[in-house]
């Protein structure tokens, strides 16, 4: 297994406005540094590349950054590790959701669950039962056109959306989402692309404009345990303009000071 050590977070204002408190860093050391956090490409579930472990908190003049040792396999034993540690992590992580809801959602919604079900976590904790939703909701039924989508104005007579592709109830603890196919790699263990999702909500005043939207129909989830998620990337390409003329070709290229 490669190691190497990595920056994970810094108490500076992020390229997404964001700042990270340094006991924010600190609680994430107490929490993972002894089971460590599964690492996966593109914030894509389905593709897990190794395993981070925080570190500790490295402190500079008017700079604190939190530091992990990252864990990246070199053949397939290495591999097997890392899916097997991932598959362990994913299912711990709902099971301890399970049990903190105290069986919340699934007494609000018992009396609608036919055959099977599973509990998922995709923002809030959630069950998974086909149509689920068209039993709960069958108002939303008579909403749906042609295309199986619903208008905006419509879902906004019962349901608020809240952000990240998630719409809550507005007398209910429950939620319903986006359809899957807004999630990363189509899937329900992934994210939803919500930059896009909550830019087109912004739009929703927008008397122009008549904004419909496919739900994923098979899923419910307890909106008290919503939790927003944040996803960093970066793009090494030319930096983007408005104004494309001007774009220059090449490479963007994010590198240490000498110092550094």
């Amino acid at each position: 297994m490669h190691k190497s050590l990595s920056i994970l977070n810094s108490d500076r204002l992020n390229k997404y406005g964001h700042l990270i408190l340094i006991s924010a860093m600190e609680d994430m050391i107490w929490m993972k540094a002894t089971e460590g956090v599964p690492m996966h490409l593109g914030h894509d579930m389905h593709r897990p590349i190794g395993a981070m472990i925080p570190f500790g908190l490295y402190f500079e003049p008017k700079m604190v950054r939190s530091l992990g040792l990252s864990l990246i396999p070199q053949n397939d034993k290495d591999s097997k590790k890392i899916t097997d540690f991932k598959n362990y992590s994913h299912l711990k992580s709902i099971k301890k959701a399970v049990e903190k809801n105290n069986n919340k959602l699934f007494e609000q919604v018992e009396s609608y669950i036919e055959a099977d079900f599973k509990y998922l976590e995709t923002g809030t904790l959630s069950i998974l039962n086909h149509d689920i939703i068209s039993r709960l909701f069958s108002e939303l039924v008579e909403f749906k056109d042609k295309d199986g989508l619903v208008k905006l104005e419509d879902l906004n007579k019962d349901f608020t959306y809240k952000y990240q592709g998630v719409f809550f109830h507005k007398t209910l603890p429950l939620c319903i989402y986006s359809n899957s196919f807004f999630r990363r790699s189509l899937s329900r263990h992934n994210n939803f692309h919500f930059i896009f999702l909550d830019e087109l909500m912004s739009m929703q005043d927008n008397e122009d404009i008549t904004i419909k939207i496919s739900l994923d129909w098979d899923l419910i989830g307890y909106s008290p345990s919503f939790l927003e998620s944040m996803e960093y990337e970066y793009w090494f390409g030319p930096k983007y303009t408005d104004d494309i003329s001007t774009i220059q070709k090449g490479l963007t290229k994010h590198k240490c000071s000498e110092f550094e």
